[in-house]
This record gives structure tokens, sequence and C-alpha cells, in this order.
């Protein structure tokens, strides 16, 4: 099928380059996008839809979607499965009391952002189990992988980043992110333009300022240096070890010690 939406194909193209350089889709595939239905997500799960007509990147698969609540009365996701409905996408829910149980945990300010996430992920797994999928997909972008990259150098002291395709449980589980090569302007042009039915975030429990400023710092120098995501983004790729600081990397005769400052 043609399709005149050039943005659409714009985008579909970046994702397809990702998806391959990566491969994190074979032909055959089930895959369980993980819909919070914020912009990132319900713009993969869109894309990974439009492509199953348009196949802009030649792969067959079948998509679900599994979206978690942050209270069991909320209804805040009948907007997503209206539209997965419309689509004849496979839609999952689980209702859960995530928000105040994170609330009233002991450990929710040192961390509650890591702690909510780490149990979400916990339910992908238990889903994607139960319904026989063995590929999990993620909205991350590349503004998300680059962001974690540079806070892993700042707080973590550690070159370290977001895979785009993730081995879980030796093999069992893949955590996919077709939106690795993405720019968040690109997916916020895309849901406006496309109306696509966001759901805004009401956590008002979580609030990652570190993230939040790392975000701020790429944003302004981005200004004066337009290429510094990608340019971040592809360092990650290719490294260049025998230059890293580590004693691991230097001649066999060395006798030096590991120095942490």
């Amino acid at each position: 099928m043609k399709c005149k939406d050039s943005q659409k194909i714009e985008l579909l193209k970046v994702m397809g380059r990702s998806i391959i350089d990566y491969g994190m889709i074979e032909d055959g595939d089930k895959i369980m996008v993980c819909l919070s239905g914020g912009k990132d997500s319900l713009t993969l799960l869109d894309l990974l839809y439009e492509n199953q007509k348009i196949r802009i990147f030649p792969k067959t698969y079948q998509i679900v979607a599994f979206h978690i609540t942050l209270s069991k009365d909320s209804i805040s996701y009948k907007e997503l499965e209206n539209y997965c409905k419309e689509r004849n996408i496979e839609f999952h829910l689980k209702l859960s009391d995530l928000h105040p149980f994170i609330a009233n945990h002991e450990n929710h300010r040192k961390n509650p952002c890591y702690l909510c996430s780490q149990i979400r992920r916990k339910w992908f797994l238990d889903e994607a189990e139960k319904l026989g999928i063995k590929k999990i997909a993620l909205g991350h972008t590349l503004d998300d992988i680059v962001t974690t990259s540079i806070m892993n150098i700042f707080f973590n002291r550690t070159l370290a980043s977001e895979l785009p395709r993730l081995s879980i449980l030796e093999d069992k589980f893949w955590l996919i992110r077709p939106l690795a090569y993405m720019e968040e302007n690109k997916i916020s042009s895309y849901v406006k333009s496309h109306r696509l039915p966001i759901i805004k975030s009401r956590c008002k429990i979580g609030d990652n300022k570190r993230r939040k400023r790392i975000q701020r710092l790429l944003n302004e120098l981005e200004v004066e240096l337009p290429q510094i995501k990608k340019n971040i983004f592809a360092a990650f790729r290719n490294p260049s070890p025998k230059f890293f600081l580590d004693n691991s990397f230097s001649p066999p005769d060395f006798k030096g010690k590991k120095y942490r400052p």
C-alpha cells in the first residue's frame, strides 16, 4: 500500500533502521507493546501498526498492547482501548494500585521512579509469559538513551547505556526499543499532526530531578551543537577500549593498581 504521508514514512524509515541494525524483529514475531499512554509508547504502537499496512521495513509480525493503570479506579485507559479497538489491535489491561502502593512504600522517597519501573517490568514479563510472547517493546527514544548514558557517567561513574535489544532471563524474553534512533521532537510533531490520544501523566510522586537536569542540559547544548545527542549516541556505538582509563587495557607487564578518585 502506498502512503502519501511523508512524515509517517520518515519516522517508519528511522524506526526500520534501528529494528534492522539490532535485529529486533523477525518474521512471525508476536510483540507486546508496553503502552503507558504517553507520546512515545503510543507513537511506537501506531508506527508498528502502520508498517503492517505500508511495509516500509519488510517484516511480518503481530502486535498486542498492554497497559497498566496507576490506580484501580482509573478510567483514562478507555481512550487507549478505543484506539486499539478501532485498529483491531489486541488490548490487555492490568488495573493496579501502583500509585498508592509506591506512595506508601518505605523506600519511595529515595527513588520512586526506579521502584515503579522495576514493578512494572515484572508485570510486563508476567503478562508476556501469560500470552506466550518473547518480544517486549518499550518506547524509549534516542533522547532517553542518551540521557541515561550521561546520567551513568555523571552519577554512577560508568560507561553504560540502554541497549536497543536486551536479553532477559537467558533469552526467555527480549526487551526491544524500536524508537532507539528517534528524536523526541519528531515524535512530538507526529503526535500533534496525527492527533494521537495521549494520556497526560497524573503521577505526583515521581520527580526524577537528576534526569530532568540532564535533559535540560542536553537541550541547552543542542541549541549551539545541533548534533550533540546523535554524537553521544554514536560514541557509545563506536567505543575505543584501548583508550579507556582502565588498567585491564594496559600492557601485561604494567604493575600499577586500579585507582578510583
